[in-house]
């Protein structure tokens, strides 16, 4: 299977027909195909397995077939293009094709006000059109056409259509063998599963290979799958795995491929977003339309813009608090808090009533890097229409170099038009360094657990929602609501997800867990701890990891998630190169679960070793994987043992040597463990593939300090005096620009002070430390700083009053 990349390479747009499958529409919230036929199904009350086909057979039989036309064309009438086909008007393709009944593409192109001339029948060759206007050739008929409406074309939907619509589709293949004579067939979203996908292969290789066209096919899957890619390629087919989304990001992102003549004509008061971003980004307003999972929703899954807007969600007591601070204070936001505490609800919450109130909210899609120049030059087109915009982004941590970066820059400008919105969690924000601007500019929310007021919601919703309340556990439902107010505050200690697990289901929610996890089969139960225990570690778990830990056999990976559906779920990181996540339901479950399968402290330490073996370094999420282990609080410090926990590291040191992470997670441990000479050397060895780091200049501080205090045999004029060298080194380290910023720099020059004073030499260090803390508080603005001074004035305070003594 060839990779995204290549794939992309070797797309040339003006060469290039590409033929839509259902996979390219279900980005912008279309229903695939078995969806559509069960809700097609659950109208009749007639079984769920039937195929889209079969239940539309049944459906016309039975109601006849303009209410078929008119149930189909219901559940796609309100979609709007989103991601990667608001990307398709910036490259001048040669012609388009689709099998698709929506009108998605259509949308796509009037958004971009470049005509599009699309056809559903013969008749429609016959139009007149300008010379150079792109056609669409929809294959499979359009929903707003069809006999049940009163037309001469249909869709194809029952066998029968098929049959009638013959001479449309036959048409249609004609062109596209005209087409193949010069140009290159790109066929986007279908699954190598498809029995339709393979007819349509088959075909198109046929007329390929008895015509001798010249024209390549490549083929986008939205689901890797390399034994049936191998089938296909076997024909001379291109396969690749990935979204549409991943695709035109490449595609604009390169350059090559972009028409001179298909640039935005977009009015300046639609404000699209930069083509660079548009398939990174979530539309709020469009995700909003989208349907509503309660049943998702109440087992822990953050809600979705199409929940909010469904009325399925609660609001927090803390609610018209924050969206004022958003709205009409400073134009940054954090959330911040641990986790389960509803913050991305909350912050979605917020981005669907701005984008009800004439605001233009985006949330950004944590796959992606998170692209702040491009967010930055975007806020100069607000600022020139005068609008106002929202970028959101969960779980900010990832990204936190560069939302520094752009808060930094918005911060040059005398107002800024974006509003940026973050969500954290409370442990990483606390130690990382963030820019000054998210203080100076904006606020910083805890979010907490819930309150009597918002327990309180949580039971009005359920009484209000129907579709809610048909969830609620028996046992629950039954009692007065006096007394599900008092079982909620009494027995959950108003922790969000714990709430709801009383009010779905009686029982406590680690049994519900443990039960659940014994009725799995051994195999699966060695998967789902495995997935737990690394999410617990804050990382994003990904299929091929798991099937290199495990060495679990991927021919029978599809069938396994069948059978833990609603306890694994999988979703795309980015398709492009076979990154698919899997995750429990809550991170609150993957930390219960691992906490009780990986209680042994060997069977722990064997977790991370194996983990360490099997890292891939030249892959992002697994880098990012090595660091969550060095720093999270389910990390390697859960082994009580200190030297397993230096194995670990210097494994990890062994794989990823040029990781700062990783570097200074090592020295801090030998710190830790009073092994002042490895941890010396370690800092020399590590300025060798890191630099010199402002880290690494506070421990090298540290050592010294250590030094002066465990050293054996030397006197006491040497302590001094290498407390004297610390000294002048976090001196030194305050005064280089590239560190000034960093906290925990104050810190290690109050202990320098502490020390000196210890050994009677004053207070003058101290007193130095606290000023220039003083002094760095109103340029950093970080809480932290402040704790820290405080501290050394508190010990100074101390230190004075046994002087006195």
């Amino acid at each position: 299977m060839t990779s995204l990349e290549d794939f992309a390479v070797r797309i040339k747009a003006d060469k290039t027909i590409i033929l839509f499958g259902a996979g390219a529409s279900i980005p912008s919230g279309a229903p695939a195909t078995t969806a559509l036929a069960k809700v097609l199904s659950s109208q009749l009350s007639k079984p769920a397995d039937l195929s889209l086909s079969e239940i539309c057979s049944i459906y016309e039989k039975d109601r006849g077939r303009r209410e078929l036309a008119i149930a189909v064309s219901k559940q796609l009438k309100d979609l709007e293009p989103a991601g990667g086909l608001l990307l398709l008007p910036q490259f001048k393709w040669h012609r388009l094709y689709g099998t698709n009944y929506d009108q998605l593409i259509e949308k796509a192109y009037r958004k971009n006000k470049t005509e599009l001339e699309v056809l559903v029948s013969n008749a429609d060759f016959s139009k007149e059109v300008p010379e150079g206007t792109l056609q669409y050739l929809k294959i499979h008929g359009d929903m707003n056409q069809d006999v049940g409406f009163g037309n001469q074309v249909r869709m194809l939907l029952t066998e029968s259509d098929y049959e009638d619509y013959a001479d449309f589709r036959e048409a249609a293949f004609t062109t596209l063998e005209a087409d193949m004579m010069t140009k290159d067939l790109l066929i986007i979203g279908q699954s190598l599963a498809d029995h339709h996908l393979r007819e349509l292969v088959n075909k198109v290789a046929a007329l390929r290979q008895k015509k001798g066209l010249p024209g390549r096919i490549l083929l986008l899957t939205y689901r890797s799958d390399e034994d049936r890619a191998r089938l296909f390629e076997d024909k001379g087919i291109i396969v690749s795995s990935g979204g549409i989304d991943d695709l035109m990001q490449l595609l604009i992102n390169s350059g090559s491929t972009k028409s001179e003549d298909t640039a935005p004509k977009a009015d300046l008061a639609e404000l699209a977003l930069p083509p660079e971003l548009v398939a990174a980004t979530v539309d709020v307003a469009h995700n909003s339309k989208l349907n509503p999972n309660p049943h998702q929703l109440f087992n822990g899954v953050a809600a979705t813009y199409g929940d909010i807007a469904a009325g399925i969600t609660f609001q927090r007591s803390a609610f018209t608090r924050v969206r004022k601070l958003l709205t009409y204070d400073k134009p940054n936001l954090v959330l911040n808090g641990a986790a389960g505490v509803g913050k991305t609800t909350l912050a979605r919450q917020l981005c669907y009533a701005l984008s009800q109130a004439d605001h233009i909210v985006w949330e950004h899609k944590n796959g992606f890097p998170f692209a702040w120049r491009f967010w930055a030059e975007y806020e100069r087109q607000l600022a020139e229409a005068d609008k106002v915009g929202v970028i959101y982004i969960d779980d900010c941590i990832t990204h936190l170099s560069n939302i520094n970066s752009l808060l930094t820059e918005l911060g040059k400008r005398d107002k800024s038009h974006l509003r940026v919105l973050v969500t954290a969690q409370l442990g990483p924000w606390r130690t990382r360094n963030k820019s000054s601007r998210f203080f100076s500019d904006g606020n910083v929310v805890r979010v907490s657990r819930l309150g009597d007021l918002d327990i309180n919601s949580l039971l009005n919703l359920i009484a209000e929602q129907s579709s809610i309340r048909d969830l609620v556990d028996s046992d629950f439902s039954i009692l007065p609501r006096h007394k599900q107010l008092k079982r909620l505050q009494e027995r959950c200690a108003a922790d969000m997800y714990v709430c709801l697990k009383n009010i779905f289901a009686s029982e406590e929610l680690d049994n519900i867990l443990l039960r659940e996890y014994a009725d799995l089969q051994p195999d699966e139960q060695e998967i789902y701890r495995y997935v737990a225990a690394l999410e617990s570690l804050e990382a994003r778990v990904h299929r091929q990891l798991i099937l290199r830990v495990l060495k679990v056999d991927a021919q029978s990976l599809q069938g396994f998630l069948v059978r833990m559906d609603g306890i694994l779920s999988e979703y795309d990181i980015k398709p492009s190169d076979g990154l698919y996540g899997w995750s429990t339901r809550h991170g609150v479950v993957a930390k219960t679960i691992a906490t009780y399968k990986f209680h042994d402290q060997q069977e722990l330490f064997n977790l991370f070793e194996t983990i360490a073996e099997n890292l891939n370094p030249n892959e992002w999420l697994e880098k990012d994987l090595a660091r969550s282990m060095c720093q999270e609080e389910y990390g390697i410090q859960k082994l009580i043992d200190r030297e397993k926990q230096l194995v670990i590291l210097r494994s990890l040191v062994n794989l990823l040597p040029a990781d700062r992470t990783v570097r200074h997670r090592l020295v801090k441990q030998y710190l830790d463990m009073d092994m002042t000479d490895e941890a010396a050397r370690e800092i020399k060895i590590a300025k060798k593939f890191i630099g010199k780091t402002s880290t690494m200049v506070r421990y090298s501080v540290y050592v010294l300090i250590r030094r002066a205090s465990a050293t054996e045999g030397i006197l006491e004029e040497d302590r001094i005096a290498l407390l004297r060298d610390a000294e002048s080194l976090a001196i030194q380290n305050l005064g280089t620009k590239a560190f000034s910023d960093d906290i925990h720099n104050y810190k290690a020059y109050g202990q320098v002070g502490e020390e000196l004073a210890e050994k009677g030499q004053g207070l003058e260090a101290l007193d130095a430390a606290i000023k220039a803390a003083i002094e760095a508080e109103e340029r950093i603005l970080d809480p932290m700083l402040t704790e820290i001074r405080r501290s050394m004035e508190r010990q100074h305070r101390l230190l004075s009053t046994r002087r006195r003594v």
